[in-house]
C-alpha cells in the first residue's frame, strides 16, 4: 500500500499540479507540501497540524481525507497521547535547568512535580495571597507612569499652540477687484 505522501503527490500529477499551486491553493507553504509528499512530517510542529494539512491537501486534490489520516496516525504513532501529568514531567524535567521563579511559584512547580496536592494547593495559596500586594505596586507604578506620560504630551501640545498664536499674523490680502469691468467710453468723433 502506498503512503500518504505517495498517495497524495499520485492524485495531484493526474491533476496536473504542481506543488506550488497546492500550497497557494491550500495556503500551506510549498516545503510543507513538499514534506508531505516525502513522508516528512518533521517540520511540523504537531500531530494536529500535520493530519489539518493532510486533510487541506486530500480534499483539494479530491481523495477522500479521513482514510489517509488515518493511515497517518497509524503510521506515525500520533495516535498516542500522553497523560497531562507524564508532560508536565517531562517539562519540569527539562525546566529544572534554568533560572528559578520566584520561591512561591518554585514550590508550586516541586508540588506539581511531586504530584502531591496537598504540596501544590499550599503553595498556590502562599501565591495567591502575595498577589495582591505585588498587584497594588505594578498598579500604582503604572499608573504613576501614565500620569508622566499624559503631562508631557499635554505641555507639548501647550507649547506648539503658544507657537502658533505668536506666529505672525498672515498678510491681508486686498479683496480681488471685479472680473467684468465696465465697458469704456463710446468713441465719438
Amino acid at each position: 500500500m502506498d503512503t500518504v505522501g505517495q498517495q497524495l503527490r499520485a492524485a495531484r500529477e493526474r491533476k496536473e499540479l504542481s506543488p506550488s499551486q497546492i500550497a497557494s491553493a491550500t495556503r500551506m507553504k510549498v516545503q510543507i507540501v513538499e514534506d508531505i509528499e516525502n513522508d516528512d512530517f518533521s517540520r511540523i510542529v504537531a500531530p494536529i497540524y500535520a493530519k489539518g494539512f493532510i486533510k487541506l491537501y486530500a480534499e483539494y486534490v479530491g481523495l477522500e481525507p479521513a482514510p489517509l489520516v488515518q493511515q497517518y496516525m497509524a503510521a506515525d504513532g500520533a495516535g498516542q497521547t500522553r497523560s497531562l501529568h507524564e508532560d508536565y514531567r517531562a517539562f519540569a524535567a527539562t525546566a529544572d535547568n534554568g533560572p528559578e521563579p520566584a520561591d512561591g511559584w518554585r514550590t508550586v512547580r516541586k508540588g506539581l512535580g511531586r504530584l502531591d496536592p496537598r504540596n501544590a494547593a499550599r503553595a498556590l495559596a502562599r501565591a495567591v495571597r502575595r498577589l495582591p500586594e505585588l498587584f497594588r505596586r505594578r498598579t500604582l507604578a503604572a499608573a504613576a507612569g501614565t500620569l508622566i506620560v499624559l503631562l508631557a504630551v499635554s505641555s507639548v501640545l501647550r507649547a506648539c499652540a503658544a507657537a502658533r498664536r505668536r506666529a505672525a499674523p498672515a498678510a491681508v490680502t486686498p479683496p480681488s477687484p471685479n472680473l467684468i469691468a465696465p465697458p469704456p467710453p463710446a468713441y465719438l468723433p
